[in-house]
């Protein structure tokens, strides 16, 4: 590639050396004047006109000739050398230098030359779509999405991210990470920042509240990317809003607690059974009322039908399979008999359940209580 001729052009260039110079240099060169007229053309550019070419822009792609011609209505301006890009007939990129030459009848006249670019210019052009493609897939996301330096200042962040963070992204990256959270959660960013530019994947739950006051619930996880040489170069973190989650797993939480307490007021003893593994789980309360020692736990739904009356082997049918039949009605499992405790006494039960089933409706498992109904049994 020719970009700078100072050193083997003449003070002065006759029109006879201008001819010869065109003839020997192998990337495509052209001489013109002022007005963009063509006064030598080399060779190689035989093959790449289709129709001859009598002034500057018509060496170029239909596409790129008015930057072309635009050039050579600033060419007074220009003392140096100068650089455009633009396309050539065949649609290959290309570099052209443009430089002032001094000549005999001190006329100006300006030397083209081109290089080959187009491998380069598609390359920048496939990473320039590869980078929208992928900040378009960040920028849907609803999650933070943050790139931090080994300082925990912000290099980058998505949509989302800019306007959690009240960042501008135009031009307000830089800040400290740490400061831009809620003051609740700084100890707890701050030690999984630590942990992370250790070369470690750290990971935090914090809760904090909103400028209204509201409880907000953000997991985030930081992941470091190190160098060869166990450097950390920055760090990736990914802040996901679980505010719902947290809200619903205290809302669950709660109601087991109350579940507990009316189980232990009411005396009731629940339990649960896996429908496809068979397995069977009783709370404490569940023993009381069946008269059973925890020491013989209860693990499977024989175990369960192992303690009904010899007289009532009729309710001993497998509740698996009433299950089965239930869950496509909607229906709930309710059933009295008579049990014989540990200690040989025998109480009356009421088993009641609801059969939990999945989306297409196969039934999963089967949650219900017991409950002592010995008195009510006896009551005239």
């Amino acid at each position: 590639m020719v970009t700078d001729l100072d050193n083997i052009l003449p003070t002065r260039c006759s029109p006879e050396f201008l001819s010869e110079l065109v003839k020997i240099l192998r990337s495509p060169t052209v001489v013109f004047n002022q007005q963009g007229m063509i006064r030598h053309l080399s060779p190689s550019w035989s093959g790449l006109l289709s129709v001859p070419a009598s002034t500057f822009s018509q060496l170029f792609d239909q596409r790129d000739r008015a930057d072309a011609s635009a050039l050579v209505s600033r060419l007074t301006g220009i003392d140096s050398v100068t650089n455009f890009e633009c396309r050539l007939p065949n649609g290959r990129w290309a570099l052209v230098t443009v430089q002032k030459l001094d000549c005999d009848d001190r006329a100006p006249l300006w030397l083209g030359t081109t290089a080959d670019i187009h491998e380069s210019k598609s390359l920048h052009r496939d990473l320039t779509t590869h980078n929208q493609i992928q900040q378009m897939l960040l920028n849907v996301s609803s999650d933070c999405i943050k790139l931090l330096d080994p300082h925990g200042h912000v290099q980058y962040a998505n949509a989302a991210g800019c306007r959690i963070l009240n960042i501008d992204p135009a031009g307000g990256f830089g800040q400290e990470w740490i400061k831009l959270l809620p003051r609740d959660v700084w100890s707890q960013a701050e030690a999984a920042l630590e942990q992370a530019l250790s070369g470690e994947t750290a990971r935090f739950v914090g809760p904090s509240h909103d400028e209204k006051g509201l409880i907000e619930v953000w997991d985030s996880l930081l992941t470091p990317k190190c160098e060869p040489d166990g450097r950390v170069s920055s760090i990736l973190c990914i802040s996901r809003d679980v505010t719902e989650s947290y809200r619903v797993s205290e809302e669950l939480r709660r109601s087991q607690k109350r579940l507990a307490i009316a189980s232990r007021a009411g005396k009731l003893g629940i339990w649960e059974l896996d429908l496809a593994s068979g397995s069977l789980y009783c709370d404490p309360t569940w023993y009381e009322v069946m008269g059973r020692s925890p020491s013989k736990p209860a693990h499977r739904i024989s175990d369960f039908l192992a303690l009904i009356h010899p007289e009532d082997a009729a309710q001993k049918r497998d509740i698996s399979q009433i299950a089965h039949e239930l869950a496509p009605k909607g229906e709930d499992y309710a059933r009295e008999f008579r049990i014989i405790r540990d200690d040989g006494k025998v109480a009356w039960i009421r088993a009641v359940a609801s059969v939990i089933s999945d989306l297409r409706g196969n039934p999963l498992r089967a949650i219900g209580y017991s409950v002592d109904i010995t008195r009510e049994k006896a009551a005239p």
